[in-house]
């Protein structure tokens, strides 16, 4: 994932819906920039609240 990709990331997911657990798998992915890793950690702060 890199600084283009990373809006699209973002807006894959509906924060809105109530699920109980959230698995985001990315033993696989590079992140190839802070953008990326932004996105992931807005991610992850959004569902936890």
């Amino acid at each position: 994932m890199f600084f283009v990709s990373a809006d699209r990331f973002s807006k894959a997911f509906d924060y809105k819906e109530l699920i109980d657990k959230v698995r985001i798998y990315v033993s696989r992915a590079h992140f190839w920039d802070i953008t990326a890793v932004s996105a992931l950690d807005k991610a992850v702060i959004k569902f936890r609240r």
